[in-house]
Order: structure tokens, then C-alpha cells, then sequence
């Protein structure tokens, strides 16, 4: 097999999800290995199922080894084959490539620490990578689509984010020449040299009987001169309603991961459209969110809040310019998305906001359990 840039290794099905939900997932990881092949060389076996004479048995641990880097699609039945706790009659194909890359460990431990990386996929938590792996580099793919792989690209790539300036200017610091006098960028003790002139044309005022003038209060009053507080021309609503939208999926994503970890599993899907947000207890949904854009014609510069998963709304939010507080906000229109009681016309951050409907989230859950 020819080298190969990336390889991806995964567990197809766990015999304790139902057809549903295993479909769900190979669909999710078809569409990440599909997205990631537009911008690297990326192999699977999905991409061989209808291969003439194809050998399960020698594919997935020849592809590990000719791998320049190979990703692990963390999941809770991929783990247990990586553990051997898995069914004996499952996962044999994904058992064969986690042992291709125990024994890349066992060959060379720092080439195995180059090769191996773990992602996890929306809705997956890094409380289930083993201990053993914490040593591996992990990457959380926040949504299907390119802002969501951003960060695993850049690894891929070799692009990071914040790169060091190879090339180096040398100032100009000429040498002290005897006989110049002082410099006023001298060294920084005593007296500067500006101070010193300023006290002296104040002497001299004084012996004219001349009131000496504060130069740095009159700079000081200059700069906290009152300006107008007014919506500057470059404030976009669309585009700001675009940012809150994004700062949602990513916060109920990463707040849904740590309610996963108190028991209560949470799935939090986002594409172009629609959020939404699904709280499980016991096999039950106990809490339901769909966030959209728009509330039906000429609304579309609005999002909107659906509870229990329903096709109308409850509330819904527009994009606005806090003037007061000179910065962008967001005004809440029916405050019963966030209390128990009505209201409109309510004007926070999208911070505050966020903060507030998860408070309002996780008051619903306890009281559904209770």
C-alpha cells in the first residue's frame, strides 16, 4: 500500500444502540470523513465496500502502518475493543487496527505518539478516552462543516493558528559617543531628561509671574471628553444574529457535555438552520430545545426558541446594539423561555443570556426527575 496521508479507524455499531441511533452514527462519521477528504487525502473502508476481492483481514492494519497519521473515532464501543471488553462476535475489523497500532507502540513509542490521534465526533465526551491515551493528542470536532474541523485540519496541515516571525528586525540602537550629552531614551533611573526641561520652564514661568500650566491634566481632561454614544455604521444585525447563533451551538455543546457527565445523556446537533437540544433520563427526554432563524416571513433577522421539540415557538430573540453599553446585545422577547414568568423586551449580552437559558434548562430537568 502506498504511503497515506490519513487513515480513519472507527466502531461501526454498539449492540446496545438501536438501528436508529446506529444509523444516526455511521451517518455522522460519513459525512466527517467526506468533509475532511475535500481538504486532505483520507482513507476508510467505507470508501471499499464494493471492492473486487477485498481482504478485510490484512486492509485495516496495512492502511495503520502506511498512515502518516490515523484517527480514532472515540466512542464508547471503539473503546472497548481498544480494551478487549468488547462482544467476541463484534468489531473484529476495528480490533485488527488497534492492535496494528499497539504494535506501532510496541515498535517505536514516539512514532506512535506522531501517528495516533483521537477525535471526537459532536456529542462524544473525552471522559471516555482511556487513561492510557491521555498521552495522545485529541481534538473535538465541534460541527460538520469547516469551522467545526478547523483546528484538526491545522494539525493535518502543519498551519497553526499562531506562528512564530521566522524573519528578525534588528533595530537601530546606536552607541552612547562621549561628549553627546544626555539621551532622553537614557536609562531609567533618576530623572528623565523631559521632566527636568518641564520643571525648568515652570521655574521660569514662576519668575515671570506666570501660573506654571499642568500640560498632562489638560491631556488628561482632553481624553475623557464626553463622545456620543451612538450605533456605529458597521454594526450588522444579520451578521451578529449569525455570531450569537454560533456561540449557542458551541456553549449548549460543551454545557451538554458536562451534563452528560452527571448522568443525563445530552445530544446537541447544529447545521445551517437549527440547534437543537435533547436531554435523556433513563431512556426518557426530559428536556427539548430547537433553536431556528426566522419566525415566518420577514422575520428572518431573528432566532427562534421551540420547547419540547414542537413545530411553532415560544419565544424568540432579535440582534441589537447596546448603545449604553457600546457593544452588541441580544433582546429576548417572551422571558418564559428563561422564568416562569411572561415578559418582553429583555436586553443582555449573549453571555448573559446563554448563561440564564441553561440555568432555566437545568431548573426543568431537576424538576422532571425529582
Amino acid at each position: 500500500m502506498d504511503k497515506l496521508p490519513v487513515f480513519v479507524t472507527w466502531a461501526h455499531a454498539d449492540y446496545r444502540a438501536s438501528a436508529q441511533q446506529t444509523q444516526a452514527w455511521k451517518t455522522t462519521v460519513y459525512d466527517f470523513v467526506h468533509l475532511l477528504g475535500k481538504y486532505v487525502q483520507v482513507d476508510a473502508d467505507l470508501f471499499h465496500y464494493t471492492d473486487v476481492g477485498m481482504d478485510w483481514t490484512v486492509y485495516g492494519p496495512r492502511a495503520v502502518e502506511a498512515a502518516d497519521t490515523v484517527l480514532m473515532i472515540s466512542s464508547k464501543a471503539f473503546w472497548e475493543r481498544w480494551k478487549g471488553e468488547n462482544r467476541p462476535d463484534e468489531g473484529a475489523g476495528a480490533v485488527r487496527e488497534m492492535d496494528a497500532l499497539k504494535g506501532v507502540f510496541n515498535r517505536d513509542q514516539q512514532e506512535f505518539q506522531r501517528k495516533a490521534v483521537i477525535v471526537l465526533l459532536p456529542g462524544e465526551s473525552d471522559a471516555l478516552i482511556p487513561n492510557e491515551l491521555h498521552r495522545v493528542a485529541w481534538f473535538k470536532v465541534t460541527s460538520i462543516d469547516l469551522a467545526g474541523v478547523e483546528t484538526l485540519l491545522r494539525r493535518l496541515l502543519g498551519v497553526p493558528l499562531h506562528a512564530q516571525n521566522g524573519e528578525k528586525i534588528r533595530p537601530d540602537l546606536p552607541r552612547y559617543q562621549p561628549g553627546s550629552g544626555p539621551r532622553k531614551d537614557g536609562p531609567a533611573f533618576g530623572m528623565p531628561a523631559d521632566r527636568a526641561d518641564l520643571l525648568k520652564e515652570q521655574r521660569a514661568q514662576r519668575r515671570s509671574g506666570q501660573e506654571p500650566h499642568d500640560v498632562g491634566q489638560a491631556v488628561k481632561e482632553a481624553l475623557q471628553a464626553r463622545l456620543p454614544k451612538v450605533q456605529p455604521e458597521t454594526f450588522s444585525k444579520f451578521q451578529e444574529l449569525q455570531n450569537v447563533y454560533e456561540y449557542l451551538a458551541t456553549s449548549l455543546r460543551d454545557a451538554g457535555d458536562q451534563l452528560a457527565k452527571s448522568g443525563f445523556p445530552t445530544s446537541v446537533r447544529r447545521t445551517d438552520e437549527r440547534i437543537t437540544l435533547r436531554v435523556e433520563r433513563l431512556g426518557s427526554t426530559v428536556y427539548a430545545l430547537d433553536i431556528m432563524f426566522g419566525r415566518g416571513l420577514g422575520h428572518d433577522d431573528q432566532l427562534t426558541f421551540s420547547f419540547s421539540g414542537g413545530s411553532g415557538y415560544n419565544a424568540w430573540l432579535e440582534a441589537v446594539y447596546n448603545v449604553v453599553a457600546q457593544r452588541p446585545a441580544v433582546r429576548v422577547f417572551d422571558l418564559s423561555l428563561l422564568s416562569n414568568f411572561g415578559g418582553s423586551d429583555g436586553v443582555m449580552s449573549k453571555e448573559e443570556f446563554f448563561q440564564k437559558l441553561w440555568d432555566r434548562i437545568v431548573e426543568t430537568v431537576e424538576r422532571q426527575v425529582r
